[in-house]
């Protein structure tokens, strides 16, 4: 069999413009890392410095971690409110740290139930996965059978993985304040710890507050007047080291295209085999050759002879958004032969893996993807 081979990959730019609206709704669910200093408020304030209102509520009680939330009746009440744009996630600060089976048997479950609950009572919703800090000393408390946190260096290591992994599994985005927090301890001598070298000092939380906005917004906090409350030569320097973490490592804040839709085809000796792969906010992609219509959604695999040269043309579809058209000319001619219904993503995959066996003439992927911003993508501007 001949291995699978990009066929076509290309970026399509789109604004969307439905669901307008001039307030963007954010829950925080976490612990005191969340709530101290009144961070929430510098948010709102930020933004609204920014020419963004926004809007904040909170379940964060002290010491609270992910797991706890996953069965707390007053999280699990604010999630199903819906509604909401942003839902950030803020595990307590020392679990995303521990040893690599704790962390698969709790963090990353834990992540993946409240990402579920998210998308089931809030379809448009972006799930944010709020990066924390080492603490300043390390972690004294699991130091002396976790050698690994005994230093801030070790600890924010494995925070920073820990963390960019589950926002790989779950398909959310990603704050980096973690990583901005590294860069700042580094050069600029400003004190981010509270005195107990673990909460955020002031100029901390304001640190938390510039990159929420510009994980949000995706827009430069250096021109805001606001300081929080910090000295303003201080808040320039941390907004500045912000928006260099997020002109310089993109990938850090895992900003996965909302309206991503990936077209797999494989060319074989029976026909044209297709299957769709979408981000969990695209309902539908309609695909039409001219002569030929049909409607895909997120694991269906649709087979078609093949032979010659057609246009594509695909429509994606999502409540959150208009729909988004893109043409591809191709080296196919299709007609159907058979149509492979709607199965669930496990099953279509194993289905697609047998498809693959067959004589392979020719394979690839063509993918359909946005660089806007949430806010750009799915409100009016």
């Amino acid at each position: 069999m001949k291995p699978f081979l990009p066929l076509v990959l290309f970026a399509l730019g789109f604004s969307m413009t439905t669901r307008a609206q001039d307030t963007t709704r954010v829950l925080f669910i976490g612990n005191s890392y969340s709530y101290f200093n009144d961070m929430p408020v510098m948010l709102t304030d930020l933004a609204n410095s920014l020419g963004h209102v926004v809007e904040t509520e909170q379940n964060t009680p002290g010491g609270a971690s992910l797991q706890g939330h996953l069965n707390n009746p007053t999280t699990l009440s604010l999630i199903q409110q819906g509604g909401w744009d942003y839902v950030v996630l803020q595990e307590q600060s020392q679990k995303a740290s521990l040893p690599e089976d704790q962390v698969i048997a709790d963090f990353y479950p834990s992540v993946a139930g409240l990402v579920e609950e998210i998308r089931q009572y809030n379809a448009c919703a972006v799930p944010l996965l709020y990066m924390t800090w080492g603490r300043e000393n390390g972690d004294a408390q699991n130091c002396s059978w976790w050698p690994p946190v005994c230093t801030y260096t070790g600890m924010q290591e494995l925070l920073t993985d820990r963390y960019l992994e589950a926002a790989d599994m779950t398909e959310s985005w990603c704050a980096p304040v973690g990583m901005v927090w590294e860069d700042l301890l580094g050069e600029s001598g400003i004190d981010l710890y509270n005195n107990d070298g673990s909460h955020p000092s002031l100029q901390g939380s304001y640190l938390i507050a510039s990159t929420m906005t510009v994980a949000m917004f995706g827009s430069d906090p250096g021109p805001s007047a606001y300081t929080g409350d910090i000295d303003a030569a201080e808040a320039a320097l941390i907004d500045a080291a912000v928006w260099n973490v997020w002109q310089n490592q993109p990938n850090a804040w895992r900003q996965y295209d909302l309206m991503e839709a990936n077209l797999f085809h494989i060319e074989n000796t029976l026909g044209f085999n297709l299957q769709l792969s979408t981000s969990p906010y695209v309902d539908s992609v309609v695909v039409s050759t001219g002569s030929v219509v049909f409607t895909m959604t997120d694991g269906d695999v649709y087979s078609l002879e093949a032979s010659g040269t057609t246009t594509l043309d695909l429509t994606v579809y999502s409540a959150c958004g208009e729909p988004v058209e893109m043409s591809e000319t191709t080296k196919l001619h299709i007609s159907p032969y058979s149509r492979i219904p709607p199965m669930t993503r496990s099953l279509s995959s194993m289905i697609f893996a047998v498809l693959s066996r067959f004589d392979c003439l020719a394979c690839g992927v063509m993918s359909f993807r946005s660089p806007c911003t949430k806010k750009q993508r799915f409100n009016s501007t």
